[in-house]
Parts: structure tokens; sequence; C-alpha cells
């Protein structure tokens, strides 16, 4: 499974929101980034069993988004346990 963030700023939230559910990208508006510091940050967030599909997805909602991103990342997960669930 791959994971994939675009991250923005925040003030891009309302111009963000109808592509990135459009692409089936899920938000979330975070304070801080172990990488990038303690600032507020939108995450645009989504997966996909492969990485092409990942990478292709990714690329298709960066190139419809219009607005400036400050980071573009994919992760491989190998491991994703959760109590309670």
């Amino acid at each position: 499974m791959y994971e994939c963030h675009v991250t923005l700023l925040p003030q891009y939230e309302k111009d963000v929101e109808g592509v990135a559910r459009q692409h089936k990208f899920h938000m979330s508006v975070l304070m801080g980034d172990p990488e990038l510091g303690e600032h507020k940050y939108l995450y645009c967030t989504s997966h996909d069993s492969t990485f092409d599909g990942m990478k292709g997805r990714m690329e298709a909602l960066v190139a419809a988004l219009h607005v400036p991103h400050i980071r573009r990342k994919i992760e491989h997960i190998v491991l994703d346990e959760r109590e309670g669930r």
C-alpha cells in the first residue's frame, strides 16, 4: 500500500477542497510537521495499492490544483497497526 501527501499552506483550503474530493483525496489541517517546522499545514492525502497508480493520481491532483504546493510525498506502508479498530 502507498500513501501520498501533497502539502500546501492552509490559506488555500477553500480553493483545494472540491478538487481534492474530485480526485479522491482527503484533506486535513495540522499544526506542525517534523520536517517542515511548527507551522499550520494543509494536507491532501490518499492511498493506492501500486506506486504507479499513486504517482499518477498525485500528479493529476497537483496539475488540477492551480495553487502552489510545498511538498509532494509518496510513502510505502509496510506496517500500519491500530489498537481498538
